[in-house]
């Protein structure tokens, strides 16, 4: 997800976030953004109100699903909570609303398809990633 940082300076802004660091900076529209992966870390920044938002370029339509996908998103479709893996949702936060758009954007994002997986959420569909190199 995109998250832009509301803070006004000239150079990037470096966040550090459990050891991981963030590093905010201008792109074409002069917003200052970065793709932050972890869905803990877009909590936590999100959480901080007037700080960090989630990035909305200009001119830039809204994914609009059909009312078929969107009756279909918001029937009794099973909802699994995951604890220690990333789900990932659209760069506005929202999930994607068809799983199709969800695989289309596995590939867009260029995330390994062995790791990446498409799951029903609340509202419709979302990228969950498999943690690498935790075999024990």
């Amino acid at each position: 997800m995109l998250i832009e940082c509301l803070i006004k300076r000239d150079g990037p802004t470096h966040v550090n976030v459990a050891g991981f660091d963030y590093v905010f900076e201008k792109n074409e529209e002069g917003r200052s953004v970065c793709d932050v992966i972890s869905s803990g870390h877009q909590a936590h920044f999100l959480e901080l109100k007037g700080t960090f938002v989630p990035y909305k370029p200009e001119g830039v339509e809204e994914e609009v699903a059909t009312p078929e996908e969107e009756e279909a998103a918001t029937t009794d479709q099973p909802v699994e909570v995951f604890k220690d893996v990333d789900i990932l949702y659209r760069h506005n936060g929202t999930p994607y609303s068809t799983e199709r758009a969800a695989k289309v954007a596995i590939k867009q994002r260029s995330l390994d398809e062995d790791l990446a997986d498409v799951v029903p959420v609340e509202g419709g569909f979302a990228i969950q990633l498999e943690q690498q190199g935790d075999d024990e």
